[in-house]
């Protein structure tokens, strides 16, 4: 019994430094959102790769799924178990402006056992603004282009006035 014991814990923390034969992305509908708009998370975790072999022990993978604000705290979690390759898609929603980090970590865990290895871990970035920033945006667009539209107005009309003098 120590020796199955000992043999698969070594074989997990190998498995956990054998990168190659898993892999784990994660994707969001989009790149920047309102507050209160919904973020949707997709998660695609490969357990084996073409090519690669496993060990026959029962074991299952822990997805975890962590949003964190720029102060690094976690503002949204989810786990998913699987005992193989999985697409997972979640919701989350901001209900402050900033910078976000969407993380998924993969984790190995062996069969009636607590016990949890690293497998992968990624990331991606996100933005969130409030409406207000929002709207100062289309303010400012809007008063560049009354800003350009103005003089080409007047010069157009000046332009025609001289014209009207001429015939």
């Amino acid at each position: 019994m120590v020796f199955v014991v000992v043999l698969t814990s070594a074989w997990a923390a190998a498995a956990a430094n054998n990168r190659a034969c898993s892999s784990l992305t994660v994707q969001t509908d989009k790149d920047s959102y309102m507050v209160s708009d919904p973020v949707v998370i997709t998660i695609n975790f490969v357990a084996l790769l073409p090519g690669c072999v496993e060990p026959m022990i029962a074991h299952d993978y822990v997805i975890m799924i962590q949003v964190f604000n720029s102060k690094n705290y976690v503002v949204g979690s989810f786990n998913r178990t699987t005992s193989g390759t999985i697409i997972i898609t979640e919701s989350w929603t901001a209900i402050a402006s900033g910078d976000y980090s969407v993380n998924a970590t993969a984790w190995f865990r062996l069969a009636g056992d607590d016990l949890m290895t690293k497998t992968l871990q990624t990331s991606k970035q996100i933005h969130v603004q409030d409406s207000a920033q929002s709207t100062m945006q289309g303010w400012i667009g809007a008063v560049i282009v009354i800003l350009i539209a103005s003089p080409v107005f007047w010069i157009f009309k000046r332009n025609k006035a001289k014209g009207r003098q001429t015939n």
